[in-house]
């Protein structure tokens, strides 16, 4: 990823010694109109820790040609009532501005509980560009939306820092011809490049033919729809597996007769792996083709984990960096993993080695934005 992990999720507990991390706030008073007189104070320490471990870890984990220092906030934080904090993150390249925050409660009487760590928002104003891996990520996105390969060149230095909600220039480049430049928008972790103008996404390509319109349905031809499903496998991680060459045979029934709220399947082989999409019809919706598939490429989940932690363990146990704590993942042996979605989102479970301490941890994949969170697995 590109842009900055800011709104990361991470849960811990005491599972090792050195990975000990609790966020201590002073106590809260009932609802705005004790604000007042019982202000909510965050310490400015406190909420450093929490940036550098949720914000410098993923910064890290995505972008290691990025040098990243501790963050500097005010002595103290008023969380009272709507306000919000105000910190910063040194980085290569400048400062990333990080907003600090209460999580609002949905009821005055949950919002008795005192300030902690998981009730505590961190929240990046500004994202970093690495601009090989911006590249990179631009041109998978491309290829994974049009089926065509891309060269993107985009403008600014190495490394420079943008506000969130902007974006940035970059030049498109396919079938040897320069097509122009992009407008790529920059929303949290993702970056979201307008494709060239004229040119048809995968969809619309696929929908021109290969489907025959009935009274009570439609009828689809199996090897269109094996072409079909084959070129968007694995979703956001399309170009990545096709890299690796991981992406082999697809299979449909060879005629798809589908009425409405009928189904049928495809499958296509991935890795090792068998991943089933399905295909329903409704008179609504029309025809509607996908999977509850997620795949993920274990030697880059394993190497973004080994990265956090070998960055965020000196932060929480200054006594594991001297002791040169080798840090190692395990996430399995296969190339690929296949996650099953789950209210949204799906796990992959790990283990990291620490010197001879194991801790058991999980890795969550947004299913919509594909953002990479990792928390305690007993928890």
């Amino acid at each position: 990823m590109t842009a900055l992990h800011g709104v990361h999720r991470i849960r811990w507990s005491c599972a090792a010694a050195a990975l000990v991390f609790v966020i201590g706030l002073a106590a809260c008073a009932r609802g705005p109109l004790h604000d007042a007189l019982h202000p909510r104070f965050l310490s400015g320490n406190d909420a450093a820790d929490r940036i550098d471990v949720r914000i410098g870890g993923m910064i890290v984990a995505h972008h290691p040609s990025v040098t990243v220092g501790r963050a500097k906030c005010p002595y103290l934080i008023n969380l009272s009532g709507n306000a919000v904090g105000h910190c910063t993150l040194p980085v290569t390249g400048g400062a990333l501005r990080i907003d600090v925050e209460r999580v609002p409660f949905q009821s005055a009487a949950l919002d008795t509980r005192p300030i902690v760590g998981r009730n505590a928002w961190v929240t990046a104003r500004d994202a970093v560009i690495v601009r090989d891996d911006a590249e990179r990520q631009i041109a998978d996105d491309l290829e994974d939306t049009y089926g065509v390969l891309f060269a993107v060149r985009c403008q600014g230095p190495a490394i420079h820092i943008v506000p969130q909600l902007s974006a940035i220039r970059c030049a498109l480049i396919y079938a040897g011809r320069n097509r122009g430049f992009a407008r790529v928008r920059i929303d949290g972790d993702t970056l979201s490049p307008q494709g060239p103008p004229g040119l048809p996404t995968l969809e619309k390509v696929f929908a021109r033919y290969g489907t025959a319109q009935r009274r009570d349905g439609v009828i689809l031809d199996g090897g269109t729809m094996e072409r079909y499903v084959r070129a968007v496998a694995g979703d956001k991680m399309h170009a990545a597996l096709a890299r690796r060459g991981l992406i082999h045979a697809a299979h449909c029934p060879a005629r798809i007769v589908l009425k409405e709220r009928g189904h049928a399947e495809c499958t296509v082989i991935i890795g090792t792996h068998a991943v089933r999409y399905g295909m329903t019809y409704g008179r609504a919706h029309g025809l509607d083709i996908g999977t509850n598939s997620m795949v993920e490429i274990v030697p880059d989940i394993r190497g973004l984990s080994e990265r956090y932690y070998a960055h965020v363990l000196p932060l929480i146990d200054p006594a594991a960096s001297r002791a040169g704590a080798r840090v190692h993942s395990d996430c399995g042996r296969d190339v690929i993993t296949v996650v099953e979605v789950e209210d949204g989102a799906g796990t992959i479970p790990c283990t990291l080695h620490i010197n001879k301490e194991t801790l058991p941890f999980q890795v969550e994949v947004d299913d919509d934005s594909g953002d990479i969170t990792f928390e305690d697995a007993r928890h």
